[in-house]
C-alpha cells in the first residue's frame, strides 16, 4: 500500500506566486532536466528543493528562470508548496509523495501519466497528466546532447511544457485539492487500512462457515 501523508500539516492558507516547482532528490531516473526544459519553453520560472549528485550537471544546465534551492527546512518547503502555481513531476515515482503535499497546499499537480500518480491525481480535476513519449529508461539529459537548446526539443519536453500551458489556464479550486490531499491523510489513511482488514476478516469467517457446512 501507499505511505500515507501527513496533509494536514501542510494545509494552509495559498498564496500563489508565478513559479513552478520541482521537489525532488537530484538524481538520473527523477528527469530534473525535462522540467528545466519545459520551464524554459513555456516561460515560466521554475524552482528546484532537493540534492542529489546531479546537482552540478543540472546548475550547468539551467538557465537564468530556474533557482536551484537545495535541501530545505519542513517550513521552508511548505512556503514554497503554498506559493507554487504548479507542482512538476516528469519522472515516474511509486507513489509521489510531494505531489500529496502540494495538493494540501492547494497547488494542482502536473505529472507524466504513469506511476503511483495516477492514484493521486484526477486528471483536470488535481491537475494535468500527460503523455511523455519518451522512453522513462533513459533521462532525457544522458540519452541526448546535454544542453537547453537541445533539450527544449525533445517530445517529452515539448509535452510537459504544453501541459503547463494547459494547467494555466485551468481556474483550480483549492478546496477541492486540499480535500483530495486529505484522503491521503495518516488517519484517514490508518482508517481505511483497518476498514479494509476487518472486511477480509468478515469475508474469510464467513467463507470458513460455508466451508464447515458444507462438511456436514
Amino acid at each position: 500500500p501507499a505511505p500515507a501523508a501527513d496533509a494536514g500539516e501542510h494545509r494552509e492558507h495559498r498564496e500563489s506566486g508565478g513559479y513552478a516547482l520541482v521537489v525532488s532528490a537530484l538524481a538520473p531516473y527523477k528527469r530534473v532536466e525535462v522540467a528545466i526544459a519545459a520551464c524554459e519553453r513555456a516561460g515560466i520560472p521554475l524552482r528546484i528543493a532537493g540534492d542529489g549528485p546531479e546537482r552540478e550537471r543540472l546548475a550547468r544546465l539551467a538557465g537564468p528562470g530556474t533557482r536551484l534551492l537545495g535541501r530545505v527546512g519542513d517550513a521552508a518547503l511548505r512556503d514554497l508548496y503554498r506559493g507554487a502555481r504548479l507542482l512538476l513531476q516528469p519522472g515516474i515515482e511509486d507513489f509521489g509523495i510531494a505531489s500529496v503535499e502540494a495538493l494540501a497546499c492547494g497547488t494542482p499537480v502536473v505529472a507524466v501519466a504513469r506511476g503511483g500518480v495516477l492514484d493521486v491525481v484526477e486528471d483536470g480535476r488535481h491537475g494535468v497528466l500527460y503523455d511523455d513519449r519518451g522512453d522513462p529508461a533513459a533521462p532525457a539529459g544522458h540519452a541526448h546532447p546535454a544542453d537547453l537548446a537541445h533539450l527544449r526539443e525533445l517530445p517529452e519536453v515539448v509535452a510537459l511544457a504544453a501541459a503547463i500551458d494547459k494547467a494555466r489556464q485551468i481556474g483550480w479550486n483549492p478546496e477541492d485539492l486540499r480535500n483530495r490531499a486529505e484522503s491521503f491523510a495518516a488517519g484517514h489513511f490508518a482508517d481505511r487500512l483497518r476498514s479494509l482488514v476487518t472486511c477480509n476478516e468478515s469475508r474469510a469467517l464467513k467463507s470458513h462457515r460455508v466451508s464447515r457446512a458444507h462438511l456436514r
